[in-house]
């Protein structure tokens, strides 16, 4: 896909700020710390989104976060500003069902994250990291994990 190296070198000089790099596997991310995008191999117009969405992070100065409403917060301006400024900068398409069924998969994640090991119910996230269960009283702390197994640690008071 020549159009996609084209993309690359483009995105590289108009954010030399911003390290591309190409790695095995199926995930984009931005490293705030590295200022470095990772990208797998680019086959469909898809990844070129999703490769915009997270050059989107990178000009939005998107860091961490504390609190999920931030991390959701994030990923819509993110989206918003992939589609809005960087996708019509370089010819490509972002249609709001694309991002409304990216957020859905953050919103199911959250949704996740929030129900206490131990009665099932969803809890509030009290602090930074941290859930209450309103119905147990149970704390718990999630792990960061996307991608991989959702863990939920008890707290003690």
């Amino acid at each position: 896909m020549r159009e996609t190296s084209k993309l690359i070198s483009r995105l590289s000089a108009d954010f030399p700020e911003i390290n591309f790099k190409q790695v095995g596997g199926s995930v984009f991310a931005w490293s705030p710390r590295d200022k470095q995008i990772t990208y797998p191999p680019l086959r469909s117009k898809e990844d070129l989104m999703l490769l915009l969405h997270e050059a989107a992070h990178a000009r939005l100065n998107h860091f961490d976060y504390h609190r999920d409403i931030e991390l959701i917060n994030k990923e819509l301006l993110a989206w918003l500003h992939a589609q809005k400024v960087l996708a019509p900068r370089y010819s490509i398409t972002i249609d709001q069902a694309r991002i409304d069924s990216e957020l859905e998969t953050y919103r199911h994640w959250l949704y996740l994250r929030s129900l206490c090991p131990k009665c099932g119910q969803s809890g509030i996230q009290q602090k930074p990291y941290s859930y209450l269960c309103l119905n147990c009283s149970t704390k718990w702390r999630p792990n960061n994990a996307r991608l991989c197994r959702l863990k939920r640690a008890l707290l003690k008071d």
